[in-house]
């Protein structure tokens, strides 16, 4: 694993999760994130396993126009911040999220996605670990071959995420900044998500078999 230490001053040792959870799952035809999934709603199965991992907290931008996705997690030890704005694409949940932790004085952020249930807690942990241990910038974990989420960003990168527009979220900042990428090598599956209800189904099955419910 490469080092590519940040030099800057740290704001403080915190990792904070951010779900990006805004989305309006048009390809599904209705909103992923309130389907069943192990007798609970995806999102809050995803978010009640969030809570097991290692992270200082955990705030969740949701879609204004789903305020059902609210009330799925309201009652947990989190953060819920609507966006009103989730039109203008997965950007605006992002900088909401990260906007909030810069407010904070939070010294980095994981990005997970809303529709990944099953993201493995042991790979968010070591991130949070060699963050913690190392100060690096970027981190993203590999998965055999294959960069994948989640993906730490320290408090450093939080004005470059404040200027992205569009629906490509941190994309476009991992794909210009490669040299500044640590990658993680992991073990785990990379983590699943779905946008038909085929998928749905075919994920759902695979929880099962792999006693996630």
């Amino acid at each position: 694993m490469s080092k590519k230490k940040a030099s800057e001053e740290k704001f403080n040792q915190e990792v904070w999760i951010v779900v990006l959870a805004a989305g309006y799952s048009r390809r599904l035809g209705q909103q992923k994130l309130l389907l069943p999934f192990g007798g609970k709603t995806l999102i809050r199965f995803l978010v009640t396993r969030l809570l097991a991992a290692s992270a200082d907290g955990i705030v969740i931008v949701t879609n204004s126009e789903y305020p059902k996705v609210k009330q799925e997690v309201n009652d947990l030890p989190v953060v819920v911040l609507e966006n009103n704005q989730s039109y203008q694409g997965m950007s605006s949940s992002l900088k909401m999220g990260i906007q909030y932790l810069h407010q904070r004085n939070v010294g980095a952020a994981l990005i997970v996605l809303g529709d990944q249930p099953f993201i493995c807690l042991q790979t968010i942990d070591l991130l949070i670990k060699e963050y913690k241990e190392n100060t690096y910038s970027i981190l993203q974990p590999i998965y055999k071959t294959k960069p994948s989420h989640p993906v730490l960003f320290s408090f450093q990168w939080f004005p470059e995420i404040l200027k992205l527009e569009g629906d490509q979220g941190a994309k476009t900042l991992l794909k210009n900044n490669q040299d500044k990428v640590t990658l993680v090598k992991v073990h785990s599956e990379a983590p699943r998500d779905f946008d038909h209800m085929r998928e749905y189904v075919e994920i759902v099955q695979w929880g099962k078999e792999h006693k996630f419910f």
